[in-house]
């Protein structure tokens, strides 16, 4: 990965202007552990709203669960400053799209001014210029014409609205959000999914009286879980088997006990193993994995 972001480096003031390329965490289908779901109860919430909370509430303290690679949200649509450009107005006054949007681009960042020094301390002076509102983006000034500024809200209609949507979500057949946790490589899954849950009851007790999580919508622990059960079954009828068929073909109860110590013997040996290697049981495919 290091490697791969020294190439990324190097090769950025070649790639288009605009294009910032990202590199995912290390996780796959199989790392997801889980599925959440986040919707509105007598649907007073907007999806919009779901998805700001899922982004800015839900993702943010999932991300500080120890063992969680990746947290993606999706559904509901996220929010957005949007610009509805009047053509006849932007005529009147002048001005092109290409204005409108040097302006909006050029107005939406900090810029530091140096600093101050002032009873011995160095103050630092920064020049907050963040769009944080509709009304500071109407005030973005476009153009200049006849000594006279003309800001944006003159030209264009400025609204908050949803991005345009590649993909939505529902949970029984409402508008929702989903919310996937992939962990990270090694990490135990029965474990982390105790974890996530942990965290989500924690944002439960603060959530609004319309919003309600799911956290059961697809849960990998509840396969694992089943596949241990079933190895568990599979074991216990197995013994029973070996007992029955060592004592028809041996007819000693003496041997039998011998021999059927080897089983349980193995299993504690194959447990001390496990134990010191670090291994655990964390996939449906592969029961036992490191």
């Amino acid at each position: 990965r290091q490697i791969v972001a020294e190439k990324i480096g190097s090769a950025q003031e070649r790639l288009p202007q605009g294009m910032r390329p990202h590199i995912a965490p290390i996780s796959s289908i199989m790392g997801q552990v889980m599925h959440i779901g986040i919707e509105s109860v007598h649907g007073k919430t907007a999806p919009i709203d779901l998805r700001t909370f899922a982004d800015w509430v839900v993702r943010q303290r999932l991300l500080t669960v120890p063992g969680v690679a990746q947290v993606v949200t999706m559904g509901g649509g996220r929010k957005q400053f949007q610009v509805l450009v009047n053509p006849d107005l932007m005529l009147q006054y002048g001005v092109s799209l290409h204005d409108v949007e040097q302006a909006v681009r050029a107005s939406n960042s900090n810029a530091t001014g140096g600093y101050l020094e002032r009873a011995g301390n160095e103050l630092l002076v920064r020049a907050l210029g963040r769009i944080k509102t509709v009304n500071d983006l109407k005030a973005v000034v476009v153009k200049a014409r006849e000594d006279r500024p003309v800001v944006l809200g003159q030209v264009a209609r400025v609204v908050e609205g949803a991005q345009l949507k590649r993909g939505d979500a529902a949970v029984n057949g409402k508008p929702a959000v989903l919310v996937v946790v992939s962990k990270q490589p090694g990490a135990d899954t029965r474990r982390l999914t105790e974890d996530v849950l942990s965290a989500i009851e924690s944002i439960s007790q603060s959530l609004p009286a319309d919003v309600r999580i799911t956290p059961d919508l697809y849960q990998q622990k509840t396969f694992i879980d089943l596949s241990i059960s079933n190895v568990i079954e599979a074991l216990r009828d197995g013994v029973l088997l070996v007992i029955i068929v060592l004592f028809l073909f041996l007819l000693n109860v003496r041997v039998t006990f011998i021999t059927l110590t080897a089983i349980p013997l193995s299993i504690m040996i194959t447990a001390i193993v496990f134990q010191v290697l670090g291994m655990s049981i964390n996939t449906p495919p592969r029961i036992f994995s490191v």
